[in-house]
């Protein structure tokens, strides 16, 4: 028996997506607040990937930018937007103890106010084992 690459495939794997738990920085306590994200290769996530790629060429080529003329608000943007793309789905997450419910706009919140869940976001949706492991 081979290798089958149809049952094996990371991009629909990638957007089946993957759940895991945030951790609080510094605690070893559970959180109990759960997130889904799509993987990397996910087609949403490359899209993504890719439009920002072409407005940033776009914006070089029209004001004779570098890369490093972003400043850090256009560049914490793109990173929300980056971690917003990723986002399936969550659970468990509160806002001064009321549920919140996932939204894009609640999830744009999230991820703009708290860096350390869009920065677990980012990096569970880059872990390629999290999406090959079923």
């Amino acid at each position: 028996m081979g290798f089958d690459l149809k049952a094996n495939n990371l991009t629909d794997l990638s957007e089946e997506g993957f759940e895991f738990e945030l951790k609080f920085p510094g605690s070893v306590e559970p959180t109990g607040a759960f997130v889904t994200v799509r993987g990397s290769d996910a087609p949403k996530v490359k899209a993504h990937f890719r439009k920002t790629q072409a407005q940033l060429e776009q914006r070089k080529k029209s004001q004779r930018l570098k890369d490093q003329d972003l400043t850090p608000d256009e560049l914490d943007d793109l990173l929300v937007e980056a971690a917003l793309v990723r986002i399936k789905s969550w659970r468990g997450i509160e806002n001064d103890g009321e549920t919140l419910p996932f939204t894009e706009d609640n999830a744009r919140m999230v991820l703009t106010e708290h860096e350390w869940i869009r920065s677990q976001v980012i990096e569970e949706s880059n872990t390629v084992g999290n999406f090959t492991m079923k």
